[in-house]
C-alpha cells in the first residue's frame, strides 16, 4: 500500500502482526480489505486498550482504590496542577477513596500520619525528581536526593539555626517585623486621623506580611534588607516570582526540566537572581578579608564560616548562593502565608480571636513594653495553639511531599507498592484525616492544649519530620510569634464591610465559615490578595484589661526557651550546634 506513512514502532508491530494473520487466511477476509485509516483506527484502539490493561490491571497497584481514568490520562490531575488546585483535587479523592489511593500512573497518595512518618524518616525513600532546581548551579538542602550530602549540609548550616545563634539575631528579626510593620501602621493611622478625625486605617495584610518576611530574610541571608515594606522595590521580587513559576512548572511537568526554549524569560530572571546573590556573597567575603568579620550575627556570615566537622569541607560560593536563594523562598512565602491564613481565620472565628487577644493583653498589658520571643512562647500557649491549628487546617505546603519508593518496594495499608513509584505524603490530607482529628474542617485551637496535645503536634507535618525536617523551623516560629503577639496586643482588627467573607458566610460543604480561595504554586496562599487581603486596623481598646503593668516584660534576657514539652524529633540537635531547637514543632518551609 503505497499511501501508508511510516507508523510509530508500537503501531507498526501491531499492524504487521494483524496483517500477517489475515494474509495467511485461505478465504477472503474482511480484515484484509480494510483501508489504511481503518487500520489506523484499529491500531490506536489497540494501543489505548493495552495502555488501560498495563496501567490499571497488570500492576501490583491494581487492587488499590483510585480514579480509573486518571491512571490512563491523568487529565484532571494535570488540570488541577495548572489551576493551583492540586491539594483540593487530592482532598476530594481522599474523601472518596480513603487514606491511600492511586493518583495517576505510578503515583500514590498517602494521608496516614504513621505511614507518613515512616516514609519521611527513611533515607531509602529519596525525593522525587520534581525537586530538581539545576538553575541554581549547585545542590542544596532542599533539592538534594543524596542522604549523605543532606547529612553533610545539615552539619554545615545547622549552627545558623541553633537556639543560641537565632537568639543573637532576634533584634534583627524584631526590627524587620514588629518595628517596620508598626511604623507603617502608625503612619497610616496618623494620616487618616488628620484627614478624617478617625484613628483607623486599612492595610493589605497578605501583601504586607509577605513584604515584611521578605525584608527579614534578605537582612539575614543577604546582609541587607530589600526594603519591600517601606520602599516597594519589586525588582528582586520579580526575579523570585519568575523562579517560583519556573520551579512550580518543572515540578508539575517534568519534561520541561532544563529545556532552555521553554519559559526563557523566567530562566533569564532566575539567572539574574543567582548572579545578584553571588555578588552579595562575594562582596561579604571581600569585606571580611579587608575589614574583618562583622560584629553582628546573620545567616550569610554563618554560611560563609560553616565547616563540616567530619570532613572539614566548607561551602563554595555557588553552594552558599544556592542555599541563600532556597532560604529566601522557604523563609518568606511559608511564614507570611501562615500569618495571613491565621489572621483571616481569627476574623471568621470571632470567639477564637477574642480569646487570643485576651491572652496576649493580659500577659503583656503594658502597651509600651516589647515582647521577647522566649516570653511569647512561655506566656502565650493559646497563640501558639492558634498557629498550630492554622498550619493544620490551611498548611502552606498542602499537596504532598514526593518520595520515590526504593527498588525493593514497600507496603502500606495492606497494599504492595513497587519500587520506583512516587508517593505523595499528602499534608492537608494528614491534617484532615477524621481518624486522627475530630471535626477536621473546623478551626479549634484548643485541640493543641491539654491532654493529647503533644501527640497532635507530632501529627502536624508542615515542617516535615524525621531526618529531612526543616532546619529553619525555629526561625519560622520566631518570625511569626514576634509580630503576631505585638499586633494582637497593640491593635484591633476587623474585616472590611465589603468583604466577601465573615463569620456568617457559611460554606455549605463543611457547615463552617467559608475560607477565601487559595492558590497553590510552590506554597499555598490567598488566590485574590487584591480583593480579599484587606483588613481594618484600630488602636487596641485596652480598657477591658486593667491589669498592673509587669515591668519584667522589658527584660533584656533573650534566652530562648519553652516550658512546654518538645517532641522527640524536636529534641534532636542541629548539626554542629549541639543545642535544642527552639520550637515545640515536630513537623518551614517546606518541602525539606
Amino acid at each position: 500500500m503505497s499511501d501508508i506513512t511510516t507508523p510509530v514502532p508500537t503501531q507498526l508491530t501491531i499492524y504487521n502482526n494483524i496483517r500477517s494473520i489475515t494474509n495467511s487466511l485461505s478465504y477472503p477476509s474482511l480484515l484484509a480489505q480494510l483501508s489504511f485509516w481503518q487500520w489506523t483506527l484499529i491500531t490506536l484502539t489497540s494501543i489505548f486498550i493495552w495502555k488501560i490493561i498495563t496501567a490499571r490491571l497488570l500492576t501490583p497497584l491494581s487492587k488499590m482504590p483510585g480514579p480509573f481514568w486518571e491512571t490512563v490520562f491523568s487529565y484532571n490531575m494535570y488540570k488541577s496542577l495548572f489551576q493551583g488546585e492540586f491539594h483540593t483535587y487530592l482532598l476530594n479523592q481522599q474523601h472518596k477513596y480513603g487514606p491511600i489511593f492511586y493518583v495517576a500512573r505510578n503515583r500514590v497518595c498517602i494521608s496516614d500520619p504513621n505511614d507518613a512518618r515512616h516514609i519521611l524518616s527513611k533515607k531509602t525513600f529519596i525525593k522525587s525528581k520534581v525537586y530538581n532546581m539545576s538553575i541554581l548551579g549547585a545542590p542544596n538542602i532542599f533539592t538534594t536526593k543524596d542522604p549523605k550530602f543532606n547529612e553533610m549540609r545539615r552539619r554545615q548550616i545547622g549552627p545558623a539555626f541553633t537556639v543560641s545563634h537565632i537568639s543573637e539575631m532576634e533584634k534583627i528579626i524584631h526590627d524587620q517585623t514588629v518595628v517596620s510593620l508598626k511604623n507603617k501602621i502608625e503612619a497610616l493611622l496618623n494620616k487618616n486621623a488628620q484627614q478624617t478625625g478617625v484613628r483607623e486605617c486599612r492595610i493589605n495584610y497578605v501583601k504586607d506580611f509577605y513584604y515584611m518576611m521578605f525584608d527579614v530574610v534578605s537582612e539575614l541571608a543577604f546582609g541587607k534588607s530589600f526594603g519591600m515594606l517601606e520602599r516597594g522595590d519589586f525588582t528582586i521580587l520579580g526575579y523570585m516570582h519568575s523562579m517560583s513559576f519556573l520551579a512550580a512548572t518543572e515540578a508539575a511537568v517534568p519534561f520541561t526540566l532544563e529545556k532552555e526554549w521553554i519559559m526563557k524569560k523566567q530562566r533569564d530572571d532566575a539567572r539574574k537572581l543567582v548572579a545578584y546573590t553571588k555578588k552579595i556573597v562575594q562582596d561579604r567575603i571581600r569585606e571580611n578579608q579587608e575589614k574583618g568579620k562583622p560584629e553582628r550575627k546573620d545567616i550569610l556570615q554563618s554560611f560563609i564560616d560553616s565547616v563540616d566537622k567530619e570532613t572539614g569541607n566548607k561551602m563554595s560560593i555557588q553552594e552558599i548562593v544556592s542555599e541563600n536563594i532556597v532560604l529566601l523562598f522557604g523563609g518568606t512565602d511559608t511564614a507570611s502565608n501562615t500569618m495571613s491564613w491565621t489572621l483571616f481565620l481569627l476574623m471568621i472565628y470571632p470567639e477564637v480571636y477574642k480569646k487570643v487577644v485576651q491572652e496576649v493583653r493580659e500577659a503583656f498589658p503594658n502597651p509600651k513594653s516589647s515582647i521577647k520571643y522566649s516570653e511569647a512562647r512561655s506566656k502565650l500557649p493559646y497563640l501558639e495553639a492558634v498557629l498550630y491549628e492554622s498550619m493544620r487546617l490551611l498548611p502552606v505546603v498542602p499537596a504532598g511531599l514526593g518520595r520515590t519508593v526504593p527498588k525493593e518496594g514497600a507496603e502500606f495499608q495492606g497494599y504492595k507498592i513497587p519500587g520506583g513509584t512516587t508517593i505523595y505524603v499528602f499534608i492537608q490530607g494528614l491534617h484532615r484525616n477524621p481518624k486522627y482529628w475530630d471535626q477536621p474542617d473546623k478551626f479549634i485551637p484548643e485541640r493543641f492544649l491539654g491532654e493529647g496535645a503533644a501527640e497532635r503536634k507530632r501529627n502536624v507535618f508542615i515542617f516535615s519530620t524525621g531526618y529531612r525536617i526543616c532546619p529553619g523551623r525555629n526561625l519560622a516560629w520566631m518570625e511569626m510569634m514576634l509580630p503576631m503577639s505585638r499586633l494582637l496586643r497593640d491593635y484591633d482588627f476587623e474585616l472590611p464591610k465589603e468583604s466577601h467573607f465573615g463569620p456568617d458566610v457559611i460554606d455549605p460543604l463543611t457547615g463552617e465559615p467559608k475560607i477565601m480561595p487559595g492558590h497553590l504554586g510552590l506554597v499555598f496562599g490567598p488566590r485574590y490578595p487584591d480583593r480579599d487581603g484587606w483588613i481594618v486596623i484600630k488602636p487596641a481598646d485596652l480598657s477591658a484589661f486593667s491589669i498592673p503593668i509587669d515591668n519584667s516584660n522589658s527584660s533584656s534576657n533573650l534566652e530562648i526557651q519553652s516550658n512546654r514539652a518538645f517532641s522527640n524529633e524536636d529534641k534532636e540537635t542541629e548539626g554542629g550546634g549541639g543545642s535544642t531547637p527552639l520550637s515545640a514543632v515536630s513537623t518551614t518551609s517546606t518541602l525539606v
